[in-house]
């Protein structure tokens, strides 16, 4: 976000530059230095996305806890083995599970024990360098 700033206002600084530009220039120096500088804030504000192939993990719980406790927990450990999954694939910066896309968790009961899959596309986010 801070990067975006800096690059936004450097952008605004060429635009207003190239407007009020020398005697002689051409008349159409405003116009392109408007259009440059939506090109170049289109690139700084897009964020360029890593994505990697879909990652499958498992989580149980049985007990005698409450059903609803038991697939909060079952849940839960099928995010830890997914996270645990993808840092060993892909490493620590695709392991958040709000970055990931097509994500899916299914969870269903079996012999008094819940079973929970989690699946993703592991993801990492980042600005994309424009200068």
């Amino acid at each position: 976000m801070f990067q975006r700033l800096h690059i936004t206002a450097a952008v605004a600084c060429v635009a207003v530059a190239l407007s009020t530009s020398v005697t002689g220039a051409s008349p159409r120096a405003p116009v392109m230095a408007a259009d440059v500088a939506s090109h170049v804030s289109e690139l700084a504000a897009t964020p360029t996305e890593a994505c990697r192939a879909n990652v499958r993990a498992f989580g149980a719980s049985g007990g005698y806890a409450p059903q609803f406790l038991k697939r909060q927990l079952a849940r839960a450990r099928a995010l830890t083995d997914w996270r645990n999954r993808v840092r060993d694939l892909h490493g620590s910066a695709f392991t958040t599970w709000a970055r990931a896309r097509q994500r899916e968790i299914a969870c269903d009961t079996a012999l008094g024990k819940q079973h929970c899959v989690a699946q993703a596309k592991p993801c990492q986010t980042s600005l994309g360098s424009v200068f």
